[in-house]
């Protein structure tokens, strides 16, 4: 919206067709969405013209509320730590000053939370997947999550799963084993070991449990 006049007349304000949660300000030729909040906070209403500096704060206030509805939307599809949704938000071209405040007020009501992201994903990756502490880190690392973040939601997750590597790597390592097990003894502990190392698992580990998965016929003396 340009603010080049000294005054815009509000022609029409209305609900947001698909967002019960925003309204429509309307002067004519130009169309602004913001909060119904923000509509009485300013006192906008039919009729009445807003000055230079109103305009701006309204246009400011109306980045804001489209990186939010932006950032909900990439939320919705799957939680995301704040460096990477502040990532995703500067890559689709939204200006900085409304990607900081959006991404404080999505803080603020509970959106966004590291935290609790990277607890999130330290489970999921920890129990449905089976992978290690280290591939674990670096991908929340790799999201944005703050290394000290990042392994507090390591630790908590094996104390609250009561879990620890080692259990870890022996359970995804015999189902592995499982699925391995009409190849030829050789291939059998070549793609187990490639298939632990991908997790993460430290190299002792792997070895140790390569060698037990593998029968006692099978060991080269």
């Amino acid at each position: 919206m340009s603010s080049r006049n000294s005054q815009r007349r509000v022609s029409a304000v209305r609900p947001h067709k698909r967002n019960p949660d925003r309204v429509e300000v309307d002067f004519g030729d130009d169309m602004v969405v913001i909060t119904p909040e923000y509509l009485v906070r300013a006192g906008i209403r039919v009729g009445r013209e807003l000055a230079d500096a109103e305009l701006v704060e309204l246009e400011t206030e109306s980045l804001v509320v489209q990186a939010m509805d932006r950032a909900i939307v990439l939320l919705s599809h799957r939680a995301r730590a704040t460096v990477e949704l502040r990532r995703r938000l500067t890559k689709l071209e939204y200006p900085t000053f409304a990607i900081d405040e959006a991404l404080e007020r999505l803080t603020r009501l509970g959106y966004l939370d590291d935290a609790s992201f990277a607890r999130q994903l330290a489970r999921g990756r920890m129990l449905a997947s089976g992978q290690s502490r280290f591939r674990i880190r670096s991908e929340l690392l790799r999201k944005g999550v703050d290394r000290d973040t990042a392994e507090e939601a390591i630790d908590e997750t094996l104390a609250t799963e009561d879990v620890d590597e080692r259990s870890i790597i022996e359970r995804v390592a015999a189902k592995k084993a499982k699925s391995l097990a009409r190849l030829d003894p050789q291939t059998r502990r070549r793609r187990l070991y490639a298939f632990l190392a991908r997790r993460g698992f430290a190299i002792d580990d792997i070895n140790r449990v390569v060698s037990r998965q593998m029968d006692p016929g099978d060991e080269t003396p």
